[in-house]
């Protein structure tokens, strides 16, 4: 069985990720090549998409650029379009000759369209992964294919819901949940020199959160909760990993809860296992997440996590038993679950621990591999 992945846009994003270890983790199951976008500002991510796939790679411009802060202008659009019909067609001429069984993607725009016209082109059957909850941001060309299309893996139930109610026929779609190798432990002394240079006391309780900074993940309600808590345990620290379009917003906030003496934005950081390696909790209240890398990551590296029971968390966590479940929006709740963990430490460790081994037993990458491999080809033999 061969299979045609296309991956063009947002770089080496979440989605990108995800297909990679999937195909990274395909164990000789089948074949494949990913016609990958190369442009002008982006060399690296195929680069790095290479190499956690370990499969052949078609480096292609397809016009697609990030978006500058405005939007791109009218005469941009107009380039973005041309570029993208002229390379849709080496796209299609490259298929050819691979003669691929399959044709995936993921549900971005640029790449759900690039796919469908490979896929009909050749009169193959195309997967589709959906990675997001169902709405008009997906755009109208992915919506309306998601109907059709021969198949559509989901990253949780979550989504699976989501999909059937956008009118997928249930025995069209898959479940195959994001997942999180299990890394080794990191020595002492990585939480000692990472809070040394950001300059948290070695004994202060730090809460952590990991995740771009924009509406819905949870940032602003994490602050919230730490100034509930604040007086309580005034040695206690709150690192916010991440950048985002709300990042003045949430510093402005800290400052009025009076707190932001005590809260540290970070910034992006590409040394999150080091970061995970100092936090004592995390916490995790991102609205309707699909199926958290964050959480995932943090559960993997053993730390008690704190979520809101809603989205794809649910099916990360194990309430009281890996983790804290509280309701969606409940700040206070929140601070009361933060607070019980930073009072009683052999618990927040016992948890952490069970979360471990929970990514272990049922979060593996090689769990997600085999279980691709199992559908694509049952797609691909009708």
């Amino acid at each position: 069985m061969k299979l045609l992945g296309i991956q063009i846009a947002n770089g080496y994003s979440s989605e990108a990720r995800v297909f990679a270890s999937l195909l990274g983790n395909r164990a000789g199951a089948y074949d494949a090549l990913v016609l990958h976008q190369e442009g002008p500002q982006d060399n690296e991510s195929p680069k790095s998409f290479a190499a956690d796939a370990k499969a052949s790679i078609e480096r292609l411009d397809f016009g697609w650029r990030p978006s500058p802060p405005g939007g791109h202008s009218p005469l941009a659009k107009v380039s973005q379009y041309l570029q993208l019909r002229r390379t849709v067609k080496k796209a299609i001429q490259q298929a050819r000759v691979y003669d691929p069984d399959i044709v995936y993607s993921n549900q971005q725009h640029w790449d759900c369209y690039v796919a469908t016209e490979v896929a009909k082109a050749l009169g193959k059957p195309q997967v589709i992964h959906l990675h997001y909850i169902i709405g008009p941001w997906l755009r109208q060309q992915p919506l309306q294919r998601l109907l059709t299309t021969d198949h559509v893996i989901v990253v949780s139930d979550f989504i699976r819901g989501e999909a059937l109610k956008h009118g997928v026929a249930p025995e069209r779609v898959t479940t195959v949940r994001n997942t999180m190798a299990i890394s080794p432990e990191q020595p002492a002394r990585v939480a000692q020199e990472v809070r040394a240079e950001l300059g948290i006391p070695a004994d202060a309780p730090l809460i952590g959160i990991i995740a771009r900074l924009s509406p819905g993940k949870g940032q602003d309600d994490t602050i919230e909760a730490f100034s509930l808590i604040a007086g309580q345990y005034p040695n206690a620290r709150l690192m916010i990993v991440g950048d985002g379009e709300t990042r003045q917003a949430l510093e402005e906030q800290a400052g009025r809860l009076g707190v932001k003496d005590r809260v540290l934005f970070t910034g992006r950081r590409s040394d999150v296992p080091r970061l995970l390696a100092a936090i004592d909790l995390f916490s995790h209240p991102s609205r309707l997440d699909p199926c958290p890398l964050a959480l995932l990551e943090a559960c993997a590296a053993g730390l008690p996590v704190v979520a809101y029971a809603e989205g794809g968390a649910c099916e990360v966590v194990l309430s009281d038993e890996t983790g804290v479940l509280v309701p969606p929006g409940d700040v206070k709740g929140l601070a009361g679950a933060l607070a019980a963990l930073i009072k009683d430490r052999s618990r927040a460790k016992q948890l952490g621990i069970a979360a471990r081994a929970h990514i272990a037993a049922h979060f593996q990458p090689s769990i997600a591999g085999q279980e691709l491999a199992r559908v694509l080809a049952q797609v691909a033999n009708g």
